[in-house]
């Protein structure tokens, strides 16, 4: 075991159910000093224990398999790398169910149980036939007390500063208290998350404060790579000269940006009225059910040098689509049509779901592709409209050439194209939204 910096430990061992007691040990040790909760680092334990037991019996045992445990200060993420011949994963799908009256798949039944006790999961294919798993636990922070927060009047003259924790929670706590309606990330109904989201240095805040140094209003911000930037406001807390309050705070948002390899800067969640025109207007996401009124979330895109230009690729089913966005966002990209020639893949496809269930709402992502790719992605909508889950969304990323072909599946199962997020991903992300058939 190593300490490769002041947030990682190390731990290197051969894939042998023999080495199984170090692994919980090292795992429930390391993030129980890491700072999750007791509930919080024996389900991460039980996560990782089910997936190094499954490695050494069924997908490389023998090979040495690398841990490491990642402080994150707001989570505890726990990867592991490992040689691969076959793949065979796909127990992590939610959509896995296991029969213990059938031992041929019960070596899967782990794998069930570690994708639901982790809050995300990510597959990466490395060089040399290597594949990198990582399971991400975060913490659990207390919801913040709304009716402590003041709004202020006014505000006559305001600096825009770097707030310290404490400022940030009450920033967090007056978006919570004073946003309306407007849909918002659930990490701001917990200020002690947001200020450590701060204080680990993902997340960046500026807040406008004036002379009684009341928050007058605040924008987040964070990368989501080394080229785009997802905002999060700005937001404004006073009753008079709100837009002079979040002008300012939106540039000296993009001023902080000015010497970094930042390309443009994508707002999720919607930009104020009076920042929309010099921002391109990328589409919306809409959620709607029986029991939500139809919300309609606008996403917005401020490119903040020349567009680089850059290669796509795509099925063939989406090129029109694709090149009437493009010259819509005047976005220069090389399409490049991908197809499956007899290649090999495995079986069982993988795919990751991210839930907002206050919206309904789910967003899947492929993790591995596979040849029961179409079966799989049908299988995913039954098991969401079954959990009441009506706005079903699938993210791509159009410079994977495997994601493009997963295509044809997504629309033959009801997806269609809602937007492009430029640059969000290894290229471009594609969003995809479920439309059920008519009746």
């Amino acid at each position: 075991m190593e300490q490769t910096d002041e947030k990682t430990l190390s731990l290197k061992l051969t894939a042998g159910v023999e080495f199984l007691p170090v692994v919980i040990s090292f795992v429930e040790k390391t993030a129980e000093i890491l700072g999750l909760a007791k509930n919080e680092y024996l389900q991460l334990t039980l996560a990782a224990e089910e997936i190094f037991s499954y490695l050494a019996r069924s997908v490389c045992p023998g090979s040495v398999v690398s841990i490491q445990c990642f402080n994150g200060i707001y989570f505890t993420k726990v990867s592991f790398q490992f040689p691969v011949a076959a793949f065979h994963l796909g127990g992590l799908n939610i959509t896995s169910t296991v029969s213990p009256e059938n031992e041929s798949n019960l070596d899967e039944m782990g794998l069930v149980i570690a994708a639901r006790f982790v809050d995300k999961l990510a597959i990466t294919k490395k060089k040399h036939n290597e594949v990198e798993l990582t399971i991400i636990k975060e913490k659990a922070y207390p919801p913040g007390i709304a009716a402590t927060v003041k709004r202020p009047f006014a505000a006559e003259s305001f600096i825009i500063e770097r707030p310290d924790g404490e400022t940030v929670k009450l920033f967090a706590m007056m978006i919570d208290t004073y946003s309306g309606d407007s849909l918002l990330p659930a990490f701001f109904k917990y200020p002690g998350k947001v200020a450590d989201m701060v204080f680990s240095g993902d997340y960046q805040a500026l807040t406008a404060m004036n002379q009684r140094r009341e928050i007058c209003g605040g924008i987040l911000f964070h990368h989501r790579n080394e080229k785009i930037i997802e905002s999060y406001g700005p937001f404004v807390f006073t009753e008079e000269g709100g837009q002079e309050i979040g002008v300012a705070l939106w540039e000296a948002c993009l001023n902080s940006l000015a010497r970094t390899k930042t390309i443009g800067v994508v707002s999720i969640y919607g930009l104020p009225e009076w920042l929309q025109k010099d921002s391109e207007d990328l589409g919306y996401f809409e959620y709607s059910d029986e029991t939500i009124a139809s919300m309609k979330m606008p996403v917005f895109y401020r490119l903040l040098h020349e567009d680089p230009g850059g290669v796509v690729w795509t099925d063939e089913s989406l090129l029109d689509y694709l090149r009437k966005e493009y010259d819509r966002l005047f976005l220069a990209r090389d399409i490049r049509i991908v197809a499956n020639l007899g290649e090999h893949h495995g079986d069982a496809s993988i795919f990751s779901t991210e839930f907002l269930k206050d919206y309904a709402q789910a967003m899947l992502r492929p993790l591995w592709p596979g040849r029961d790719a179409e079966k799989n992605v049908h299988r995913h909508i039954q098991t969401l409209l079954e959990e009441n889950i009506s706005n079903i969304f699938f993210e791509i990323d159009s410079g994977i050439p495997w994601h493009a072909e997963l295509i044809p599946a997504l629309v033959g199962n009801g997806f269609t194209p809602s937007m492009i997020i430029p640059f969000a991903g290894e290229s471009d992300l594609i969003i995809f939204r479920y439309h059920a058939p008519r009746s």
